[in-house]
């Protein structure tokens, strides 16, 4: 056991040097890798492998600690794994890396000994802090930092937000932190085209501003301003400086926002407006777009409402331009007849109220499903739920914005489940002629589902009727007409006869009057999923109200697409939620 540790810490020694720098982790975990089979089977083995494997987090990790497994993901049955694994952290491990805190002399190891020390000894033990644990963690971070000793500065920052976060509370290193940091900051200075290292000790100040005088912090800013001035002058010779001087007036916009320094805010936000002019000649119009969107969310994050409003109508215009570079793409499928048939055959048997129920329940996707389903295609193709998605009208004018998945879930999985309706739509009609057929779905026969409907008025039964006999002449423009205000009417039919209220008062606060709640906010009221379920009320608003999704109702009343898209599919799907709230009894 000695020799294995001897052939262990051997391997680690050629870095245990106080001066050596420039190294990373992972030179460390491949060298143990080709240690030999006998000394991979020793407990310190394992424990050096697991503690260099082991990634620091931006925030937390899986584990809701600092440091994190290299891997995480799930496996095709479901099962989540990790590498290294939790399990692999036990007492003893805790135990061994103190000890080796104590032996190595590079603050670069010391660092990540007594850094594994300090977050895992209360997740696995009942143990306390050796008393020089703090101490000595906080001494050899400033080391770290100080001394650059990581292979690149940018793996500096984030060591240097650990060590923010760790002491800026204890007056007896906030002093000294700051110093370090500053230095830092003072020596990337003219990196002009490195914000991630540039913009550390700015954001500290940003997000910690209690710990920093005005002195301290106004020195920062006035770095930051002379950078700005740089980019901006240097601009006419290099249009790429646009990307770094976006990121500088955010910053600096974030600093002014949080001091309620609204002028100048909008001053440097202004500059970022001017700089976009000045290198629009290098961008496509669907870029420029864009990026003009970009100044006016920014505008509107920093609460410059004017200067937001300002900009809208050169979107619209510059978003027009931009819709005549687009290309029109086709997605191409098969639908098995043999499926069809099946499905037909599942459908199309029992009594009439059997085979109206099957059809109306077997077209809502399950939003459980359809989750995992979106969880899974992110794992296939990761590039693509990454990166956000503009969603324009027909004229190109600027929608919505969906994130990507790590921070826009709810948005992806609208999207997500509105594809797989229009994946539906060969089946949904091909089962609305099979009942048609089978004499289940006639205007006779719905009508009479109608009189017994108890959310809907006798004054409306002609206009249904009017509406059920275009469908079934397949004159569907008419028909998405005629029945999206009456599908509206019925949900608020719904709410009152529940006893809630379907009116609100008027945002404007100098009227006392009220308003009519509008259909989404309807349909997200508890008397609509406890009626129906929460797959089918989510359904109602992909289909109905988020703009993320179909959005049929406001895009109709609102007369926001051309009356051609208002066919076959529109149509079955408006038909089937209709057919959904005639069960109610």
């Amino acid at each position: 056991m000695e020799d294995s540790f001897m052939e262990v810490t051997d391997i680690i020694r050629e870095y245990d040097v106080k001066d050596r720098k420039g190294f990373d982790f992972y030179e460390i975990c491949e060298l143990l890798n080709k240690a030999s089979d006998a000394v991979k089977q020793s407990k310190e083995f394992r424990f050096e492998n697991v503690g260099f494997n082991l990634t620091p987090s931006v925030d937390k990790s899986e584990w809701g600690t600092y440091f994190g497994p290299k891997f995480h993901g799930k496996t095709d049955d479901g099962q989540t794994f990790s590498y290294p694994s939790l399990s692999d952290i036990t007492e003893e491990a805790v135990t061994y890396w103190y000890k080796r805190s104590g032996e190595v002399v590079n603050p670069y190891l010391k660092a990540r000994y007594m850094g594994l020390v300090w977050d895992f000894m209360k997740k696995v033990s009942a143990k306390t802090y050796p008393s020089d644990l703090y101490n000595n963690y906080i001494d050899s971070l400033l080391a770290v930092v100080s001394g650059e000793y990581p292979s690149h500065p940018v793996i500096t920052v984030n060591i240097s937000n650990r060590l923010f976060d760790l002491g800026c509370k204890n007056n007896k290193y906030l002093g000294k932190i700051k110093d370090v940091l500053s230095a830092f900051d003072i020596k990337y200075d003219m990196d002009d085209k490195s914000p991630r290292l540039w913009g550390m000790y700015l954001l500290l100040i940003i997000n910690n501003k209690r710990f920093f005088t005005q002195d301290e912090a106004g020195k920062v800013i006035e770095r930051h301003e002379k950078r700005l001035e740089r980019l901006y002058n240097g601009l006419n010779k290099d249009k790429s400086l646009f990307w770094t001087l976006k990121e500088q007036v955010t910053l600096l916009a974030e600093y002014y926002s949080k001091n309620n320094q609204q002028n100048e805010c909008k001053r440097v936000l202004n500059c970022l407006e001017s700089a976009l002019s000045i290198v629009a000649s290098t961008m496509s119009n669907m870029q420029k777009a864009g990026n003009l969107e970009m100044v006016a969310r920014l505008y509107l994050k920093f609460n410059l409402h004017s200067e937001y409003k300002r900009l809208l109508g050169q979107i619209e215009s510059s978003s027009k331009v931009a819709a005549k570079e687009m290309q029109a793409s086709k997605f191409e499928f098969t639908y098995p007849i043999e499926a069809l048939m099946q499905l037909k055959d599942f459908i199309v048997q029992g009594d009439t109220m059997e085979q109206i129920q099957k059809f109306c329940l077997y077209f809502v996707l399950d939003k459980k499903e359809q989750e995992k389903s979106l969880k899974e295609m992110a794992v296939r193709f990761p590039l693509q739920y990454l990166i956000p998605t503009q969603l324009e009208d027909e004229k190109g004018r600027p929608l919505s914005q969906v994130g990507g998945i790590e921070n826009d879930f709810e948005g992806q999985l609208v999207m997500h489940i509105s594809q797989n309706l229009n994946l539906q739509s060969l089946p949904l009609n091909f089962i609305i002629k099979a009942l048609v057929e089978n004499q289940v779905f006639s205007t006779a026969n719905i009508m009479k589902m109608v009189g017994d409907s108890p959310i809907i008025v006798e004054d409306r039964y002609f206009v249904i009727e009017e509406a059920l006999t275009s469908f079934f002449k397949e004159n569907y423009l008419v028909f998405c007409h005629l029945i999206v205000p009456q599908i509206e009417n019925f949900f608020r039919e719904l709410l009152d006869k529940s006893g809630k209220p379907v009116i609100k008062p008027q945002n404007n606060s100098k009227s006392q009057g009220y308003t009519l709640r509008i259909l989404d906010d309807i349909l997200r009221d508890e008397v609509i999923s406890s009626t129906f379920n929460e797959n089918i009320a989510y359904y109602f608003r992909v289909v109905l109200t988020d703009q993320r999704g179909w959005n049929v109702r406001n895009a109709l009343c609102h007369g926001l697409q051309s009356p051609y898209n208002y066919n076959q599919t529109v149509a079955d799907r408006l038909f089937h939620i209709f057919m959904l709230l005639l069960l109610i009894k």
